[in-house]
C-alpha cells in the first residue's frame, strides 16, 4: 500500500494497524515517510520459517541507483548486493530467502551463506541521498505473524575539501574542487561538491565558481580561503542541517623556478613569491675579464603551449649594475608533465665591483609563455650573486 498526498512532505502522518481473520489478532503496520541519504540498521532475518522481504522505491524524477548490502555474524560478513538503478518512480523487491536458496551472486560473486540468518541493512545512496523510500518486513508464512525493526537514516556528519593548500597559478585556473562527506555509520562518501556554494574569502586574489564542477581563478599573488557550504543536506534523525567546510587557497606565479647554479655554487629558489636565489661566486669568477654560465632551471603548468621569450639583465642601469648578461639560451622539456625548462645564461662582472651588495649583486630573469587557453603569462625571478 502506498499513500500519497499534496502539499509538503511530512505534512500529514499516517498509522496503519493489521488484523488477522478471527479479529482477535491486531498488530502495527509500519509505515516510512522519511527520505535521508540512505538508511542503516535494518533488521532482517531468514532463520527458520522466517523471510524478509525488502522493498525500495525511487521517489525522485529522475533515474537512481541504489547499494545495498546485508551485515550478518555479528558484523564479521558482509554480502553486497549488485548495484540497482531504479528508474523515476520504479519500485524493486529483494526476497532474502530466494537469495540465498538459488545462490545468487553478490557484487564480487560473493554467496550469502545459508549459516547467515540474520543481520542488519544498508543502502548506500548517492551523494546527497533523498532517492529512496526503503521497507523491510520480516515475516513467517506458516505462523502468519510479522517483525518490524526500526532503521536510521544515514546522514553525513561534516565535510571537507580534500587535500592540501589548493594552489593555482596566477592567471590561470585550477583543478575541480572536490568535497567528501564523513557519513554518521563511519564510512566517506566522494562526490558531494554539486551539494555545496563556494566562495573565497578574497576575491581580489581568487576567485571560485559558485557551484558544481568548481573551480578557482587567481588573479594575483597571495593567500586566501576556499568555502563551501551545503544547505538543508540530510541531517539527524531524518531532517535537515548545514554543514560548512573550508580549504586554504595560494596563488603562485605561473613559472616555478626551481635552482640556479654557477660552477661551485648552487641554491634553490626559496621564495615561492619572489622568486630568489642566492649564490657565491670564486674570485675568478669576479674577474671582470672572465664569464661564467648560470644555469637556471623551472617549470610550468600543464596547461602552457609554449615558451616564447627568456629573457636575463643585471639590476640596475648600465652605470650601476654589477653582471653583465652576454648570452641568453633556453630548451624546454614539454614531453614532462608538469613541462620543465632550462635557462643557460652567460655573464661576467661588469663593473669589477664599482657596485656591489644587492639589490645590484642580481640577475633579473623573465619567462614568458602561453596557455592552452591563448592567455600568456610572465614571471620574473632573481639570482644574487656573491662576489667573496
Amino acid at each position: 500500500m502506498e499513500i500519497s498526498y499534496t502539499g509538503k512532505s511530512g505534512s500529514l502522518l499516517a498509522a496503519v494497524t493489521s488484523v488477522d481473520q478471527t479479529g482477535s489478532y491486531v498488530f502495527d503496520a509500519k509505515i516510512d515517510n522519511k527520505l535521508a541519504a540512505g538508511f542503516h540498521g535494518e533488521y532482517w532475518s531468514t532463520e527458520g520459517d522466517n523471510d524478509t522481504f525488502i522493498t525500495i522505491k525511487n521517489i525522485t524524477e529522475k533515474p537512481a541507483t541504489a547499494w545495498v548490502s546485508l551485515q550478518y555474524d555479528a558484523g564479521r560478513g558482509e554480502y553486497d548486493l549488485p548495484p540497482m538503478v531504479l528508474q523515476a518512480g520504479e519500485s524493486h523487491m529483494i526476497d532474502l530467502k530466494m537469495i540465498q536458496k538459488e545462490g545468487m551472486p553478490g557484487a564480487s560473486n560473493e554467496l550469502l551463506p545459508d549459516t547467515a540468518v540474520y543481520g542488519g541493512m544498508k543502502l548506500r545512496e548517492e551523494p546527497g541521498g533523498r532517492h529512496f523510500l526503503i521497507d523491510a518486513v520480516v515475516f513467517n508464512p506458516k505462523t502468519a505473524t510479522c517483525g518490524v525493526c526500526g532503521y536510521g537514516c544515514l546522514y553525513p556528519q561534516n565535510m571537507n575539501i580534500p587535500g592540501g593548500t589548493y594552489i593555482i597559478a596566477l592567471a590561470d585556473s585550477g583543478e575541480v574542487i572536490a568535497v567528501n562527506a564523513h557519513m554518521c555509520d563511519g564510512s566517506n562518501q566522494t562526490g558531494w561538491a554539486c551539494l555545496n556554494e563556494f566562495s573565497t574569502d578574497d576575491s581580489a586574489v581568487a576567485t571560485v565558481d559558485p557551484w558544481c564542477q568548481s573551480q578557482g581563478f587567481g588573479f594575483t599573488t597571495g593567500s586566501t580561503t576556499i568555502r563551501s557550504v551545503a544547505r538543508d543536506v540530510p541531517g539527524p534523525h531524518c531532517g535537515e542541517q548545514t554543514l560548512l567546510a573550508s580549504r586554504p587557497l595560494s596563488v603562485v606565479p605561473a613559472v616555478t623556478y626551481l635552482n640556479a647554479s654557477i660552477p661551485g655554487s648552487e641554491g634553490p629558489f626559496e621564495n615561492v613569491v619572489t622568486q630568489s636565489a642566492n649564490l657565491v661566486a670564486t674570485a675568478s669568477q669576479c674577474n671582470p675579464l672572465t664569464s661564467f654560465v648560470l644555469h637556471v632551471t623551472y617549470r610550468v603548468p600543464v596547461q602552457t603551449s609554449e615558451i616564447f621569450e627568456v629573457t636575463a639583465q643585471g639590476f640596475g642601469d648600465t652605470s650601476t649594475r654589477q653582471w653583465n648578461v652576454d648570452q641568453v639560451s633556453n630548451s624546454n622539456n614539454f614531453s614532462n608533465s608538469p613541462p620543465t625548462g632550462s635557462i643557460l645564461i652567460t655573464a661576467n662582472n661588469k663593473n669589477g665591483g664599482i657596485t656591489t651588495g644587492p639589490p645590484f649583486n642580481a640577475i633579473q630573469i623573465n619567462v614568458k609563455g602561453k596557455y592552452n587557453s591563448g592567455q600568456t603569462f610572465s614571471t620574473p625571478a632573481s639570482v644574487h650573486i656573491e662576489c667573496p
